[in-house]
């Protein structure tokens, strides 16, 4: 709880950069994440982010982060604002996304996503919130996915998506 990885760079990793599990009020800030074996940033728990960060060449996708109680709709108010995520998806192409969102209540926004073989976001849960993400040049190796893709649950429901920018996309 309560720790801040501010202005580091992690490269060169077999697996995930950067693990934060169960944690709250954590943060990884204006950090590089690049080379990767596996995912730049694998978080769960509440209140936490990932912020100002530049994320790429990962094998696998950018940042997935799951927390909040679906049961009881609980937010986990996790976000991934202010990043630049590209050349995600290199080893593990499909439904490797530069973010991957589960649970309840948390966020992607102001974020500049490009240059992935598939989804830029892929999301399951409920009470999520999209916006202000600029999104392009990606879902260039597949023919059956979307920029954003949640799949068909009737039960995910309230998110919020708006003012995005996509743009030269196949």
């Amino acid at each position: 709880a309560h720790i801040t990885f501010r202005g580091l760079t992690f490269e060169c990793t077999r697996g995930t950069a950067v693990s934060l599990n169960n944690v709250t009020h954590c943060k990884v800030a204006g950090c590089v994440i690049r080379n990767t074996g596996a995912w730049a940033v694998g978080l769960s728990g509440k209140d936490s982010g990932v912020v100002g960060c530049d994320i790429y060449n990962t094998a696998d996708g950018g940042v997935s982060m799951s927390g909040g109680d679906r049961r009881t709709l609980t937010p986990a108010n996790l976000y991934v604002d202010n990043c630049h995520l590209y050349r995600y998806g290199r080893w593990n192409p499909i439904c490797k996304p530069a973010v991957q969102v589960d649970g309840v209540g948390n966020r992607v926004t102001h974020n500049l996503i490009n240059d992935g073989p598939h989804m830029a976001i892929m999301w399951g849960g409920n009470d999520h919130l999209f916006e202000y993400n600029e999104m392009h040049s990606v879902v260039h190796s597949a023919n059956d996915a979307g920029i954003m893709y949640a799949g068909y649950n009737p039960a995910m429901r309230g998110h919020i998506i708006r003012y995005n920018y996509f743009h030269h996309v196949y």
